[in-house]
Parts: structure tokens; C-alpha cells; sequence
């Protein structure tokens, strides 16, 4: 078995959970592509790095976790050579971004593996990624909806007042 977890962020002890979320992101993974869209500071990326962690989540994927993140400006080229690196040991000089998404997409095709997109800025900048790996799935964490319109997508809006309150004490070390 390849277990293979390319950067994903540790799990801080002053991150407050909010269950019902990563109970709703677990069932949208069975969907192979889901989108977690929230204005900047809402938690997309610590949601998914905890959904990462979850014990369903690796036993489901037993290729393992694949992380990229993207940014508003990304050298993709980089990004696709990182990915192949991590399935296959190899880190080949690809001719351009085309070249490595279909190498990648090949690499995927007999994986069963989760691979997360995150901080995706636009449409044009996911779609390299999302080619191949049919037992494989996609999470993507956005600002924007219309990077993954064909995604499930998965709102986060701000905290209960419980859930803030916690993360404030938490935050605080008072807990």
C-alpha cells in the first residue's frame, strides 16, 4: 500500500472541530468531488486538513492523501511535478503543464487516493488536476464557486457562538 501525504498542515491543538461539517464532508467525498467554499478566515483549509486526519477518510483512501495548494498565482507546472513526484519517486522534466496533467492523470488512473486542491483561485487553474484517477477523489477549498461548478459544494459560514467561544478560550490556553 502507498501512503503517500504530500504537505498536508499538522492538526493544531487550538483548532476548535465542528463536527457537523466534517460529518457533511465525509458523505460529500463519496461523490468524488467536493468544493469547501468560504470568505477568507472561515477555516477551508483547517477543515480540510482535519477531514485529512479523520480515521474514515484514510481507511477509505488507502492510496493515500495528496495535497497541493495553488494560491492566486500558481507555477502549476511545479505543482503537477510535485504530485507525480509523490505517486512515483520520479520527478520527470515535463514539456509543459498539458504534458504533466496527462502523465499525472495516468499515474492516478489505478489509485485510490484523495487529492486535495486548496486555495484554488480559478477555474483554469483546478482543471489539470482533476483528469484521471477514477477511484480517486477531489476536495477543493475556494473563495470562489465558480473554480469547481460541477462540485458539491460545501458552504462554511461563520461559527455558532458555542463554537467561537471555544475557540477563543482554546486560543486563550483557559480551557
Amino acid at each position: 500500500i502507498l501512503l503517500t501525504k504530500l504537505y498536508i498542515p499538522p492538526s493544531r491543538s487550538n483548532v476548535v472541530l465542528r463536527p457537523h461539517l466534517i460529518e457533511r464532508l465525509n458523505e460529500g467525498l463519496q461523490r468524488k468531488l467536493i468544493l469547501i467554499s468560504a470568505s477568507a478566515g472561515f477555516g477551508k483549509t483547517t477543515l480540510a486538513a482535519a477531514i485529512c486526519q479523520d480515521d474514515r477518510v484514510l481507511d477509505a483512501f488507502d492510496d493515500g492523501i495528496l495535497w497541493v495548494t495553488l494560491g492566486q498565482t500558481p507555477h502549476l507546472l511545479n505543482e503537477l511535478i510535485k504530485l507525480h513526484a509523490a505517486l512515483t519517486g520520479e520527478r520527470p522534466g515535463f514539456v509543459d503543464v498539458e504534458d504533466a496533467a496527462r502523465e499525472l492523470a495516468l499515474k492516478l488512473e489505478s489509485k485510490n487516493c484523495l487529492m486535495v486542491i486548496d486555495d484554488a483561485w480559478r477555474a483554469a487553474h483546478v482543471m489539470p488536476f482533476l483528469h484521471g484517477g477514477a477511484g480517486c477523489a477531489r476536495l477543493i477549498t475556494t473563495r470562489l464557486f465558480e473554480v469547481a461548478v460541477d462540485a458539491r459544494r460545501l458552504d462554511v459560514d461563520e461559527m455558532a457562538p458555542a463554537e467561537a467561544t471555544q475557540l477563543l478560550l482554546t486560543r486563550a490556553d483557559i480551557t
